[in-house]
């Protein structure tokens, strides 16, 4: 029996050593794996972990704020909330019910969040945005339920707004997130930066952007953050104090309404720019807010063009206000003098005067202050076409404005070596008398932007002193340091006579007091002026009116331009210059407070009552003989 049982015995012990080889093998491969990993490894995977656990966010700094003169806040910065969420370490079978829960309480589309989810995987450690400017009832409910939706953050952010909205839309200009192609392009920017695309915003982005901070920060499973280990802070953007004066802009805003043109107001003895409007203007705040997408499309498509700055970028003929250049060369080559006369009989070589039955005799004054053309026609014949360019050209036209707030139209005043080159045909190659005529009265192929105009009208005013335009007047840092503040520049200097410059002055004045430009009148108000009704390819003349106060002695220079109106500018645009001048005079304590009036709505007059007459003349009306209203 004892010997029957050891045979029974062996095949279990076998078995036995068989298990414990194995079980030793295991161990060994085991032990083996362990000391690789902890020793051989283990400073690699101890990196991993730490990222892991320890990550680099950005800080983004505020952009920074822009003000007026008078420090009123023009672009500030509001706070806002973003929903985001960080997919790493969250199951991707959670997705949908997250994203359910969230579209809950914002009321988006699930299927939306949870595509933007799904993406986010591409790129685990970024956090991705969901809902945009979340309100604080949002942020308190997703914060109590941060545990039961793992991956969710609310992110603080900063969002650009512009208090004035419309009002100063042209002139601040707006921002948009950078595109992928940007971000390659333009260093320091990364997804999620914004980017000034014009006006102020576009031409002083590298101050007004700051400079990025980092945080290490460890967090959680849930990516919320545990403690910060170090920081280093951004650099908020420099506060830009600009020349423009918020309430210019806005007035200028309310004279408009509805229609179109540009308003461009100077200082004529230092180049600040003072206003700078152009309508239809639009809502900046638009492009800052995602929930507004459709209000960003239509203002894309809308064929009335609110995006196109009309101030810089759009060019018309001046119509009667070039006058002033015509006036100006005869006075500075000595060809004409104040007491000049010449007749007018309602026609001049087949060109007509507005005025049917003519004026009679007149000096060159009260051929301004008349707006009449036949004298411009012979004026420009005896000043040639020499002098009216180079006239021209120091009054701040035929170029670039030099305004620096994005592109800009060039103008032309032609000479027959433009035109040999620019125009076509016989016409080019036939340069004569008639072309000297056109261009004296600021018709033909005379182009000029409301800012030139703007340039002209204060450079005429100071006596021939043409400053540099600038819209920014100093600079700070987040201390409070001024790193940049405006200097005056001269570009030149035209030698006009005393006897010249009172000519105008005299001129301007009568202009206002009792010609073309009676609705520009301010009581108490020394204001010079000039009106113009100039022909436009669409059939409807544009109005104009260029003025200065005090005329003697400018502080500001003004141009007004309504465009396609079919109406003369001393109708139209002399009270939008009025109501914008008087309100600022009275502002400024030159004149006692008084009831301003707003001006009545500039109306659209039909093609076939357009004033202009003959060959492409301008048809400026005084009030005293029943100009239309």
């Amino acid at each position: 029996m004892a010997e029957k049982s050891r045979k029974r015995a062996l095949p279990y012990t076998g078995r036995s050593l068989l298990l414990a080889v194995c079980a030793l093998l295991l161990m060994t491969g085991l032990l083996a794996r362990c000391y690789w990993l902890q020793c051989v490894e283990g400073d690699a995977y101890a990196l991993v972990s730490e990222s892991n656990a320890i990550q680099q966010r950005v800080l983004r700094p505020a952009r920074g704020v822009i003000v007026d003169r008078r420090g009123v806040p023009l672009a500030t910065n509001r706070p806002s909330f973003d929903v985001t969420f960080l997919p790493k370490g969250v199951p991707r079978d959670a997705f949908e019910r997250i994203a359910g829960e969230i579209a809950r309480m914002t009321k988006e589309d699930p299927e939306v969040l949870l595509e933007l989810m799904r993406d986010a995987r591409k790129r685990p450690f970024n956090s991705v945005l969901l809902v945009p400017d979340v309100s604080n009832r949002i942020v308190a409910a997703i914060s109590e339920r941060k545990y039961e939706l793992p991956g969710i953050l609310i992110e603080h952010r900063e969002l650009r707004y512009y208090p004035l909205g419309p009002a100063t839309a042209h002139l601040m200009g707006y921002i948009g997130e950078v595109s992928p192609k940007e971000i390659e392009e333009m260093t320091g920017y990364i997804r999620g930066d914004w980017v000034g695309r014009s006006g102020v915003e576009l031409a002083l982005e590298a101050q007004l952007a700051g400079v990025k901070g980092f945080e290490n920060v460890e967090v959680d499973a849930l990516g919320q953050i545990v403690r910060r280990l170090s920081v280093q802070p951004a650099v908020a953007g420099v506060r830009a104090t600009l020349t423009v004066d918020a309430d210019l802009q806005k007035w200028a805003h309310e004279a408009f309404g509805d229609s179109n043109g540009a308003l461009v107001a100077l200082e004529p003895k230092t180049g600040r720019i003072l206003a700078l409007y152009s309508a239809p203007a639009y809502d900046p705040n638009v492009f800052v807010d995602r929930k507004r997408s459709a209000e960003r499309v239509k203002l894309f498509t809308d064929t009335s063009l609110p995006l196109f700055n009309r101030a810089l970028q759009s060019l018309y003929s001046p119509g009667s206000t070039f006058k002033t250049v015509t006036m100006l060369a005869g006075l500075l080559t000595g060809k004409l003098k104040p007491t000049t006369t010449f007749s007018c009989g309602g026609e001049y070589a087949g060109m007509k005067c507005w005025k049917k039955g003519g004026h009679g005799t007149l000096s060159l004054v009260n051929a301004y202050q008349h707006s009449c053309n036949v004298y411009f026609y012979q004026a420009g014949e005896r000043v040639w076409i020499e002098p009216l360019h180079e006239m021209a050209v120091a009054l701040g036209l035929d170029q670039f404005p030099g305004f620096g707030l994005g592109p800009e139209e060039h103008g032309v005043v032609p000479t027959p070596e433009w035109e040999r080159t620019h125009v076509k045909g016989p016409d080019g190659e036939h340069w004569g008398t008639g072309d000297v005529r056109n261009t004296a009265i600021g018709q033909g192929y005379v182009l000029v932007s409301p800012a030139q105009m703007a340039r002209l009208v204060s450079s005429a005013s100071a006596g021939g002193l043409r400053m540099r335009p600038s819209p920014v007047e100093q600079l700070e840092d987040g201390e409070g340091v001024v790193i940049s503040r405006f200097t005056p520049e001269v570009q030149s200097q035209l030698n006009l006579s005393e006897e010249a410059i009172a000519a105008l002055h005299k001129a301007m004045r009568l202009v206002v007091d009792a010609g073309t430009g009676r609705r520009a009148q301010i009581e108490g108000l020394s204001v010079g002026g000039k009106t113009g009704t100039a022909q436009s390819p669409s059939g409807l003349d544009h109005a104009w009116f260029i003025c200065a106060s005090p005329v003697e002695d400018p502080r500001i220079g003004m141009c007004v331009m309504l465009e396609d109106v079919g109406q003369h500018g001393g109708t139209v645009a002399a009270p939008i210059a009025k109501y914008v001048l008087e309100r600022y005079a009275r502002r400024e304590g030159w004149i006692s407070d008084t009831v301003v009036e707003k001006p009545r709505r500039a109306r659209r007059a039909r093609s076939e009552e357009s004033s202009a007459t003959g060959d492409g003349a301008s048809a400026e009306q005084p009030a005293s003989t029943g100009a239309p209203e």
